[in-house]
C-alpha cells in the first residue's frame, strides 16, 4: 500500500518520528524528496569522504542524485511530522496484529 509506504524512510526503511529532535525526523529536501534526518547527515558525510575533505556545501540526494546545498536543508516540517502522525494511526487501525490480540 503506497500511504503505508510514505511512513518510511526510502533510504533506511526506518519509521518516520513524530519528534523534531528525533534522527528519525522527516526532511522534505529542496528536491521535493521527503527523507529521514539521519540518512541526511549520513549522505553529506558519505559526499564529504568521497571528495576527501572535512565539509562539503553540495551534496547529491541518494535518490534523485540532484545537487542540494546544505544551507537549503530545513528543519522538520510540523506539517509532515503531522501526517506522518495521522497516517501512523490510521495505519495501526488498519493492520491487524500477527497474533490477532492485542
Amino acid at each position: 500500500d503506497e500511504m503505508y509506504k510514505s511512513l518510511f524512510c526510502p533510504i533506511c526503511c526506518c519509521a518516520y518520528a513524530h519528534d523534531a529532535a528525533s534522527a528519525h525526523a522527516p526532511i522534505s529536501m529542496p528536491c521535493g524528496q521527503l527523507l529521514c534526518r539521519l540518512c541526511v547527515f549520513n549522505t553529506h558525510k558519505a559526499e564529504a569522504e568521497r571528495k576527501k575533505c572535512r565539509f562539503v556545501k553540495y551534496f547529491s540526494c541518494p535518490l534523485c542524485r540532484n545537487k542540494i546545498h546544505i544551507d537549503k536543508i530545513p528543519q522538520p516540517s510540523a506539517i509532515v511530522m503531522s501526517m506522518v502522525r495521522l497516517l501512523g494511526t490510521r495505519q495501526e487501525l488498519l493492520v491487524p496484529t500477527l497474533s490477532g490480540v492485542e
